[in-house]
């Protein structure tokens, strides 16, 4: 009954709308439509959005610009090695390193060698290792390119060959670059003699300690030390950077090789001699391994004969001192002490006696008789001056005024000789002989 009803007001209602018409308006429908348009236009063509995107770019370029003006690295200036060794003061080896310092120095170095040794041992595996794997790669690749060879290679088939190397080429994770404290210095010297001093300069850093080894036993903890090399030898100077906050050995510098070449071992002794009555001093050089010689004979004379002959005009001591140099021009000098005991003057008498009586009638030096050289003597008085000069041995001095032709009284006289001797060389003896009647 119920049902029946409800489907009658139904079809009352469907019957009323039925009968409803709307009016239809074409400036309504137009609206409506330009609605629907703004709607479904994409937001990235509305002004709006073009202006803030333009306004967003200009924003990003000035935060970019800025940003590189900012992270820019300053260009480093390096000051010449030159200057920087002329700047730096350098320091003396005044104060000695105690025991402990020079034991704590010395294992630091030998803690490094061994370090160095290992490193090199296993650089070596690892560089014998490579050059392996390499070989095997190469042959692996050459056995892979002859079967590429027989295939036909096309996308089409689905076989795209690829480089080993580029396919690893995205994996490969840059080494860390770690960068140590330096530990170069300079020498003033790479070569020298046996008790040659050194000077060694190292580069200036702040915060680190430097420890030197000079490698013939002796240690330095200064900046800029100065060493003396007593022996003969190739020494490899070697210098650590350690840092003063906890000892750590920062960075090891590479050996440099300073050559210290050996002085002359040198040696000789002297012999007193007389040859017709002139006495001489042979001097006997046993020094090894020299090219030159100098020797000071300690009267005022020298020779650069290597075993010379020398006689002394007047007995007393005398200090010999020999100078022999290398060929490396390493020169080493020795002193000794030389004994005369007589006078030499050309074994010139006292006295004489120009009387006639055929006893010691004239004056001239001995040794004029015995020497094959050229020679002068003259004659001088104290009141006359010059009064005689003669060049020949058979032509002595009498006693006589030759200038005046007349005899000179008793008294004290001057004579000098010059002559060269068999070596060519000028000498001069002088001395005073007294006439008696």
């Amino acid at each position: 009954m119920k049902n029946n009803q409800l489907d009658n007001f139904e079809s009352l209602i469907k019957s009323s709308l039925d009968k409803q018409r709307a009016v239809y308006d074409s400036n309504d429908w137009n609206k409506l439509n330009n609605k629907l348009d703004q709607v479904n236009r994409p937001f990235y063509s509305s002004p709006w959005f073009i202006a803030a995107s333009v306004a967003a770019v200009l924003v990003l370029a000035y935060f970019v610009s800025t940003l590189k003006t900012v992270t820019e690295p300053t260009p480093l200036v390096i000051t010449p090695q030159e200057n920087q060794i002329s700047e730096r003061k350098k320091e003396s080896e005044a104060v000695a390193l105690t025991e402990k310092e020079h034991n704590e120095i010395k294992e630091v170095f030998i803690k490094a060698d061994k370090e160095i040794s290992n490193k090199e041992k296993t650089n070596r595996k690892e560089e014998i290792k490579k050059n392996t794997s390499e070989t095997k790669a190469s042959d692996t690749k050459e056995v892979k390119s002859q079967n590429l060879e027989d295939s036909t290679i096309s996308e089409e088939n689905g076989f795209i060959p690829l480089d080993d190397e580029s396919s690893e080429e995205g994996n490969i994770i840059p080494e860390e670059i770690v960068i140590l404290e330096k530990a170069d210095f300079h020498m003033s010297s790479f070569d020298c003699c046996e008790g040659t001093t050194i000077d060694f300069v190292a580069e200036k850093q702040n915060n680190v300690e430097y420890l030197w080894s000079f490698d013939d036993g002796n240690y330095s903890k200064k900046e800029n030390p100065s060493h003396t090399f007593n022996k003969a030898g190739s020494y490899k100077v070697s210098l650590i950077v350690r840092s003063k906050k906890d000892n750590s050995v920062m960075n090891r510098s590479n050996d440099q090789l300073l050559t210290v070449y050996p002085k002359p071992i040198i040696e000789f002794e002297w012999e007193m001699n007389e040859e017709n009555g002139i006495p001489y001093t042979s001097l006997i050089n046993l020094t090894e391994k020299a090219v030159n010689w100098t020797w000071d004979f300690g009267d005022g004379t020298i020779s650069n004969e290597k075993g010379p002959i020398h006689t002394y005009r007047n007995k007393g001591q005398y200090l010999v001192t020999l100078t022999a140099t290398n060929n490396e021009q390493c020169n080493n000098t020795m002193n000794k002490e030389i004994i005369v005991n007589e006078d030499y003057n050309l074994l010139a008498p006292n006295s004489f006696t120009p009387n006639g009586d055929g006893l010691n009638d004239y004056f001239l030096p001995a040794a004029l008789n015995r020497l094959n050289g050229s020679f002068t003597m003259t004659i001088y008085s104290q009141t006359e001056g010059l009064i005689y000069d003669t060049k020949n041995i058979d032509q002595p001095w009498d006693g006589s005024n030759q200038k005046l032709g007349t005899k000179c009284k008793e008294g004290s006289y001057v004579w000098v000789v010059k002559l060269t001797n068999e070596k060519g060389q000028t000498e001069q003896y002088k001395g005073v002989i007294l006439l008696l009647k």
